[in-house]
């Protein structure tokens, strides 16, 4: 029991809150009346939670989720260029998880994470970046004819376009930066050949495919 200020108190540990037990005196005999036992937890804690761990973020989670102090509020915001917003805001259970649910978050976002103990200290903050697993669309794909030597349409801007008749890939191109228009070099298909064509972004993700069916 450390004595500070006349109050007697036991040293807090990550667990247990400072305990200090009070004398007060009455009267003008300078009696002391029966001590007694507050918690002064508050008072004391000026030591920030470690900031908090976040799992990975992709476009098509729905939940933020990782670990903090135990029972500490972890509040969550989006990185802006002027101003971050905040999303919203969460508490750690009893051995420090938390899960956050959310919209989907654009490939790229970058989300900030802070965690504030029962004393209102405010951790460091943690960052993470959303990571792209959204598929582009489909293609959308020109008709073509058996006399057809290029096969003309627009994906996703930059995408790596592929054309498929069965599992053999016939040829490639990439989508430009503008409109997302690509062309692809093949040798001419018979009518009723069946093409399919898939684009795959700069994530290494892979729309469905468009189907083409060779006209004569």
């Amino acid at each position: 029991m450390k004595n500070i200020g006349g109050i007697g108190c036991a040293p807090p540990t990550p667990t247990t809150p400072t305990m200090c037990t009070v004398s007060a005196t009455t009267g003008g005999d300078g009696s002391i009346t029966k001590p007694y036992v507050v918690t002064m937890s508050t008072l004391f804690d000026k030591t920030p939670p470690i900031k908090p761990a976040i799992n990975l973020v992709s476009s098509i989670s729905t939940t933020i989720s990782g670990k903090a102090e135990v029972f500490s509020k972890v509040e969550i915001y989006k990185k802006g260029s002027f101003v971050n917003t905040k999303l919203g805001e969460t508490q750690a259970n009893e051995t420090g998880a938390f899960k956050f649910n959310t919209k989907p978050l654009l490939p790229g976002t970058v989300i900030i994470a802070y965690a504030i103990d029962s004393a209102g200290n405010t951790s460091e903050s943690t960052n993470i970046t959303v990571s792209d697993k959204t598929p582009p669309s489909a293609p959308k794909v020109d008709s073509m004819k058996s006399t057809t030597k290029t096969i003309t349409g627009v994906a996703e801007k930059n995408a790596i376009v592929k054309a498929y008749v069965g599992s053999k890939e016939i040829g490639k191109s990439k989508a430009d930066n503008i409109f997302g228009a690509f062309k692809i070099t093949i040798k001419p298909q018979k009518a009723g050949t069946v093409v399919m064509v898939y684009s795959t972004d700069a994530a290494g993700n892979k729309s469905v495919g468009t189907k083409v069916v060779v006209g004569k």
